[in-house]
Order: C-alpha cells, then structure tokens, then sequence
C-alpha cells in the first residue's frame, strides 16, 4: 500500500507531460533539415521559435502516431500591418502531405481564406477581432501584453501559452503592431506526418505563425514559427517614398537631357 502515492505521483506526472508535450509543430517544411541547429527543421522541431527562414515553405508536423486530423487553421501575425496586403490573392500555394518517412502521400488538400462561416466550427470570429469581410484578414492587434492572447482574439483554440507578449518578442521586429491573417487547410493528416504548404513570395521578415487543427492540436509558444530571414513578403511590393522620390529625380532627369537634345536639333 506504500507504493500506491509514487504510482498516482507517476500517472500524475504523465498527465502532465501529455499536456507539455508538442501535440502539433511549425516546421521549416520538407526543406528543413531535422537536425538544424538553427530551427530549420522539418519534423519534431522544438527550437522556439522554429527558423522558417524567408517563409517560402512553412510545415505542421503531428507528433504523435495516435493524432489526427481533417481540417487546420493557420494563422499569420505579419509585423508593421494594419491593412489588407492579400488583394484577393491566397498565398498559400501547392500542399503536399509526407509521411514519418518524409515520403509522399497521395491526398487530395486544398487552402482557403477563413472566414467566421465556414470555420464556424473552431470558433472563428466569436473573439474579440472582427473580420473585414475578406482575405482571411481580421484586422491587426497592438499589444505586447502578456494576458492578451490571440486564441481570445480569434475565438480558437490556440494555444493558451501564446499571448502577444511573446509573439512580440519571438517577432524581433521591433513592433508590437501585427496584421492577422487566417487561413483554413482540408488536408486528412495521420499521426506524424508532415503537410507541407508552399507560399511563393515568402513572408514578410518577423512574421509569426501558428495553427491549430479541427481536433484541437495547437502548438504552443516553443514550436511556433517565425519567418527570421529578409526578403519574403504578402501581396504586391510598395516602393518605399524615398525609392519614389528616387525614381521621380531620374525620370525628371532623363525628361530635361531629352528636351535639350530636342531644341539643340
């Protein structure tokens, strides 16, 4: 009968490395490596946050091989944005699915902007933000607090150990200001494998994303994912006014050598 509180201390423990444990993962995608020692990785990434370099190839990896799941929202925190930048254009290009084996799975996958109707069943938009009406974009967030967390903001259930105290500080963008974009994957995943979403123009530097899935895996803050690399970005490139400026003195330039060599001929 002694032993009986080391046997509920270790059921007690277990239960607590269940609730620990990484359920579902953001990846560097099938081109990560698995032993990137700078969070570049493919599967069972726990660097926080994970490395996804310019955004080109973002992954959800499920850890465990009982875990499943149909339908997944993945959700974009992009640094610097209070506007729209998507023009009706989805950005999430070819989804592939691989196994444990990193090998592929023939299966039919597909991406759409998510909206509070046909992501009605996570909750989507009974938070705080409300949606634009357009390209998954429910408007921007400015807060580095701590106690706000965007799974009350969105009204899914994300991980509660992601509040924007550290999406500002895994961001390291310098802002506390980001533009939220949601997106919703059919894809039937197994236990421990990987789906693999291609996006062409990348992310913008600091964006930082994280998902959670129609049977209620969600990654916490350690395998979140951060685009840490310069050069990706969403919808179409502004110059910048100076580049404008620059710009207009060229052509304002090239306008004056022109009228010149036409009144000397």
């Amino acid at each position: 009968m002694r032993k009986l509180p080391s046997l509920v201390l270790l059921v007690g423990l277990l239960g607590c490395l269940s609730v620990w444990a990484d359920s579902i993962q953001i990846t560097d995608g099938i081109s990560g490596t698995n032993s990137g020692s700078d969070g570049s990785c493919a599967a069972n990434c726990d660097f926080t946050p994970n490395n996804l370099l310019v955004g080109t190839d973002v992954g959800l990896y499920i850890t465990s091989k009982s875990k499943s799941a149909a339908e997944e929202l993945l959700v974009f925190f992009v640094p610097n944005d209070t506007t729209d930048l998507l023009g009706g254009v989805n950005p999430l290009g070819t989804i592939g699915l691989y196994n444990s084996s990193l090998a592929a799975i023939s299966e039919t996958t597909s991406s759409t902007f998510a909206t509070p109707t046909n992501a009605s069943a996570f909750g989507l938009g009974t938070g705080s933000l409300a949606y634009s009406g357009a390209d998954g974009f429910f408007g921007s967030i400015t807060s580095s607090s701590g106690s706000d967390k965007p799974a009350d903001d969105l009204g899914i259930g994300l991980s509660s150990s992601i509040n924007m105290s550290n999406v500002t500080s895994e961001s390291n963008s310098g802002t506390d200001t980001f533009g939220v974009y949601v997106f919703l994957i059919t894809a039937n995943m197994g236990g421990q494998d990987l789906l693999d979403i291609k996006i062409a123009d990348g992310l913008p530097q600091g964006t930082f994303v994280s998902t959670v899935t129609d049977t209620g895996l969600a990654n916490p803050n350690s395998s979140a994912g951060v685009a840490e690399s310069p050069g990706g970005h969403l919808g179409s490139v502004v110059p910048e006014p100076s580049s404008m400026l620059l710009l207009g003195s060229g052509l304002l330039f090239v306008c004056v050598k022109l009228r010149k060599k036409l009144v000397r001929s």
